[in-house]
Order: C-alpha cells, then sequence, then structure tokens
C-alpha cells in the first residue's frame, strides 16, 4: 500500500533528521529542499530574528531572486511578521486574492505563495523556517502542509536547543580541565599536566628515536625574598618567573610550575647542548630582567633522554629524567647560582 502524503513527509524528515553525524547545516540544507519540493515553492528560508532584524541563517532560492546568507531586512516587511503575530504556522497560496494582499512584502518582493512557522528554542524565539515563491500555487495548502511545516521548525529549534546544550557542557568541561591543569597563581601548566605530558613526549620520542630534554628551574634565595618583601611581592615574583619563562621558550616547549619555587620544561626534540643553552639564555633573561624591588636569579638543572625504542617503561624513565635533572640543579646552587649545567657534565665531574 502506497504511504499517504503525511506518512511519507514524517518518513522524509526522519530520514533527514537522523543524519546526525552529516551536521546540522546539512540537515537544514537537506529540510529546505524537502519543504521547496513538497510545497512546490522556489525559495526556503532559516530566518533568525532579532528585535526588528530578520537575517537570513540558511537558504535555497533561485540565483536571480539574489538572496544571500547574511542578508538582514525589516522583519516588519516579511510575510514571517504574520506567523509572529499568530504563533503559529500559516499559509497562503495566492496573496493577491487573500486579506494580506496590501502587506509590505507583497508589495516589496512579490511573493504570491508562503508557508512559515515561528521557529522557538526553550520558549524563546529564534526566527522563522519558511518557504515562499512568486507564482501563485494553483490549490491551497493542507492541513498535512501546516503539520509539517510545524514539525520542521518544532525539530529545528529542538536541535539547537540541544546544540547549544551540547556546546556549554563541552565548554564547561574545557574550563574543568583547565582548571586541573593550570596553575592557579602564574596561570601556566601545574605538575600534574607537566607528569602526564612528559610520559607521553617519553613515549613519543622512544617511538622516534628523537631527543628529549627536561630542564628544572628554582629561584635563588626565594626564601629571603619572601621575608624580605612579604608574600604578595612573592607571588608577584613567581608571576613573572612564569611570564618570563613562557617569553623565551617556544610555542612547544611545556612550561609548567613544578611546586613552590621550582619551575620545569619539557624541551621536546632538543639535545644536551641545545637545552644547555636554552638553559643559559633563561639564566641570563632573568638576570636582565628590571625587578622592581630586588635582583632575581635561577639555578637550572638539565637531563636529555635519547630516545631508544627498546626502552619501555615509560614511568620509571621519566622519574630518572626528573631526578637527574633536580640533581644538576642542586649542583648548580651549590656551585655559586645563577647558572645551568646538564646532568651529563656533572657526572664527569664527578667522576674526574
Amino acid at each position: 500500500m502506497p504511504l499517504s502524503k503525511s506518512e511519507n513527509i514524517i518518513h522524509s524528515l526522519y530520514h533527514i533528521t537522523s543524519q546526525y553525524e552529516k551536521g546540522f547545516e546539512f540537515q537544514v540544507e537537506q529540510l529546505l529542499k524537502l519543504g521547496c519540493e513538497r510545497f512546490n515553492l522556489e525559495i526556503g528560508i532559516l530566518s533568525s530574528i532579532v528585535e526588528d532584524d530578520f537575517t537570513l541563517i540558511q537558504q535555497i532560492s533561485p540565483p536571480e531572486v539574489g538572496l544571500k546568507v547574511g542578508m538582514v531586512f525589516d522583519v516588519n516587511r516579511t510575510y514571517c511578521a504574520l506567523t509572529l503575530d499568530t504563533h503559529n504556522a500559516i499559509a497562503e497560496a495566492h496573496f493577491q486574492h487573500s486579506k494580506y494582499k496590501c502587506h509590505p512584502a507583497y508589495n516589496d518582493f512579490g511573493l504570491e505563495a508562503y508557508i512559515g512557522a515561528p521557529v522557538t528554542v526553550d520558549g524563546a524565539l529564534f526566527g522563522t523556517f519558511s518557504f515562499s515563491s512568486r507564482t501563485p500555487l494553483d490549490e491551497p495548502f493542507t492541513q498535512v502542509d501546516l503539520d509539517a511545516i510545524q514539525l520542521m521548525a518544532s525539530w529545528i529549534g529542538t536541535e539547537l536547543s540541544r546544540r547549544e546544550k551540547e556546546l556549554m557542557l563541552q565548554e564547561l568541561n574545557d574550563k574543568l580541565l583547565k582548571l586541573s591543569t593550570t596553575d592557579g597563581l602564574t596561570q601556566i601548566k601545574n605538575r600534574m599536566f607537566f607528569q602526564e605530558e612528559l610520559e607521553r613526549q617519553i613515549s613519543f620520542a622512544n617511538r622516534s628515536c628523537t631527543p628529549l630534554s627536561v630542564l628544572i628551574l628554582d629561584i635563588d634565595y626565594f626564601k629571603n625574598y619572601n621575608d624580605d618583601l612579604g608574600h604578595l611581592e612573592g607571588d608577584n615574583a613567581l608571576i613573572q618567573t612564569a611570564q618570563i619563562m613562557m617569553e623565551n621558550s617556544r610555542d612547544y616547549d611545556i612550561v609548567s610550575r613544578f611546586g613552590g619555587e621550582e619551575f620545569a620544561i619539557i624541551l621536546p626534540n632538543t639535545t644536551s647542548t641545545g637545552a644547555l643553552q636554552y638553559g643559559e639564555k633563561l639564566c641570563s633573561a632573568f638576570e636582565k630582567y628590571p625587578w622592581q624591588f630586588k635582583k632575581i636569579t635561577v639555578s637550572i638543572g638539565i637531563e636529555t633522554l635519547i630516545g631508544d625504542n627498546t626502552e619501555t617503561d615509560i614511568k620509571a624513565i621519566s622519574i630518572k629524567l626528573i631526578n637527574q635533572a633536580d640533581k644538576a640543579l642542586y649542583y648548580s646552587k651549590d656551585n655559586g647560582r645563577n647558572q645551568a649545567n646538564h646532568f651529563k657534565d656533572i657526572a664527569t665531574f664527578s667522576i674526574n
């Protein structure tokens, strides 16, 4: 048995609205095409309405009509104003023979046939979904047509609401992720992120057989700085330390606060020579910075991993890298501070 008109439109709507993976714009485009075909009209529009501005969000129409997405019209000079007045779907097959023949839209655009419905999102007006034509229809619209346009507009409103909530949830999750991985004072990455990222970087370095360096930085005599100037200025010094490190790092270096006055940087694809040069550059940047109250210098320790795909215990490698960079740091502090040293060099010194 062939499908009835109402069954056919419901089947078509289901087919379009179930294609979520193709995206909202694709689905609306298909609804516009379906409406033009179903109602035998040449123009289909999804609009948004803010105060008196009627803005085209999506549309299909013949090229000679000249409609483009983003165009803005006075809503009071469109037939969609009629749907807003009635808060319901309206349809006219031949405006010249209707009570609306003096409407501004008829004079401005010469549209003879129209069917449209309001689109609401969570009870608030979003816009309209409508179809129109410069040519009148031979037959009046039916109740099935009005039901169809209502179903289309209702789905669009529901989908807009769902996607808005989905976006809000994603934004909330992004904020929570940022909070969980960001140091609250300095706004750089925290130790938890550093530990997790270091293991990821080690794994990549091993797979690609590329070098990976870790740098640990400590502010020299920071306790004295705090005692002399107070904790507020101490916090400002920590913030500025993070800023200096960020300004002197590459986009793909991972700068983090390790704890207290200690900071750490992961330097992907960086040899021991390159890492030491970077450490010395950092020491120089701190020494040259125009500190307001009291000069700050830093001590730095560095260790480098030569990627080796035979190493499989990532956690153990991570611990070893940090421990050896930490030993190099303490060597810098024990030997005058305000300097950078690499673990391989202090190991050589110890042997000699």
